[in-house]
């Protein structure tokens, strides 16, 4: 955030960058306490998708950060441009797209081991794991389309068509990008969203066994008439 604050680019193109910058720290939280709350149920051996995503994930995470770097002018050169500073921040959505879809291929492996796990847990938890299935098979859902929806931006806001060609009515790609910001705020404003949604599951996920615990009694101590 600092090396943003500190450049001498233009308004636009800096407010832009802060606020992809924290549509990025949403990111790493989401994706830090998603595949946590997740595993708590599952009792199986992790798998290779599920030892190498979460990496993969983390790497991506702190990509998203890289991108936002300001361009610098090199020696004996001008200041870049706000259009090109502009330009240069349109690679974030394609970051992002990549590690939805990531996201989406860890949920692939976490929905199997959610089924598996059913299979071998006690009858009271199976209304439990079903509950939890089902969200994360609607997370599974909602993160492809997630990659897929910024993609498209990626596409629109990189490669959009100009006004000077065949779709002339449609807005041209630097008039697309001077949105960013707003994409971006809207992006932090959706993973608040999710990162609230994980508490919710987290918290269910501890009253239900609470609740279970609570009926059954504690458990005795060895030796304890």
């Amino acid at each position: 955030m600092q090396a943003i604050l500190s450049a001498p680019e233009a308004a636009g193109p800096k407010i832009a960058s802060l606020a992809l910058w924290l549509g990025s720290f949403g990111t790493l939280i989401c994706n830090y306490s998603g595949p946590m709350v997740n595993s708590i149920l599952i009792t199986r051996a992790p798998t290779r998708i599920d030892v190498v995503t979460p990496f993969v994930l983390g790497v991506l995470g702190f990509a998203l950060f890289v991108v936002l770097m300001p361009l610098r002018a090199q020696v004996s050169e001008v200041a870049p441009s706000s259009s090109a500073q502009f330009d240069h921040l349109t690679w974030w959505f394609l970051v992002a797209a990549v590690l939805w879809a990531v996201v989406a291929l860890n949920l692939v492996s976490t929905v199997a081991q959610i089924r598996a796990t059913v299979g071998e847990s006690p009858p009271e938890l199976l209304a439990l794991l079903s509950w939890c299935g089902e969200i994360v098979r609607k997370a599974r859902l909602g993160s492809l389309g997630t990659s897929v929806t910024l993609l498209v931006m990626f596409l629109m806001l990189k490669v959009g068509p100009q006004r000077s060609g065949a779709f002339g009515w449609l807005p041209g790609s630097e008039s697309l990008q001077e949105w960013q910001a707003a994409l971006g705020l809207a992006y932090f404003g959706s993973m608040v969203g999710l990162i609230t949604l994980q508490e919710q599951a987290r918290a269910e996920m501890a009253a239900s066994v609470s609740a279970q615990t609570h009926v059954e009694g504690p458990l005795e101590s060895p030796g304890s008439t």
